[in-house]
């Protein structure tokens, strides 16, 4: 039973990691998004 807590922990550990780098990578893909839809906007030619 020890071992079996023991790798409940870790896969916590994991899963918690994963949880972390997942929430750092949204973020940068929302900046990502934002720069795009703005380059967009001001590469339009003008009318």
């Amino acid at each position: 039973m020890k071992r079996l807590a023991e790798r409940d922990d870790t896969l916590e550990d994991i899963v918690l990691a994963m949880k972390e780098e997942i929430a750092k990578l949204k973020g940068e893909l929302t900046i990502y998004k934002a720069t795009l839809s703005n380059g967009m906007l001001t590469s339009r030619p003008k009318q």
